[in-house]
């Protein structure tokens, strides 16, 4: 386990602050002594407002990274593509990329795009959507950039794994 991560809560020593007791929310949520919040790995695949909702009705929301090693922890969560709290609001039929912002709300002030991303590249829609092309407007981490766990666009009705987080 990193030391920077406990599964639940633990001692009070010297007045510091008392870590989440993480396991309130999820018995497999993962408490990250640096940000003071819980993160939950959910390997349910679901598209990027399914992924929402599910968190949302935890009582978290998709993960919100403030610096990079908070990219780097939630990244070693889950090596493998996952949902991260950031869209820049554009329908699916929109093309070019619009303006990043947290599903929180919190200032975006930190990001780990790959080079020439976000993008807004052009996706088939599949049978949702009324077919056609759609547009890449929700962000995830990947292994495809010039080094793995940064960022890139994706069609939001795409379904891969998500990362929720609770806020202390």
């Amino acid at each position: 386990m990193d030391p920077g991560q406990s599964g639940g809560a633990a001692g009070n020593a010297g007045g510091s602050a008392v870590p989440l007791d993480c396991s309130t929310y999820d018995k497999d949520a993962t408490y990250y002594s640096v940000t003071r919040h819980c993160y939950l790995v959910v390997h349910d695949q679901s598209t990027y407002a399914d992924a929402q909702a599910s968190c949302s009705d935890q009582g978290g929301h998709l993960v919100t990274i403030a610096s990079k090693e908070e990219n780097e922890f939630v990244w070693n969560l889950d090596p493998n593509e996952h949902w991260i709290g950031t869209s820049d609001g554009k329908g699916s039929k929109e093309s070019a990329p619009g303006t990043y912002t947290w599903i929180t709300g919190e200032v975006f002030n930190y990001h780990a795009w790959s080079n020439n991303q976000p993008d807004a590249a052009t996706t088939s829609c599949g049978d949702s959507n009324g077919g056609g092309d759609c547009h890449e407007h929700c962000g995830f981490q990947w292994t495809g950039g010039e080094h793995p766990g940064q960022w890139n666009d994706r069609y939001c009705l795409h379904t891969i794994n998500s990362v929720c987080e609770w806020d202390e």
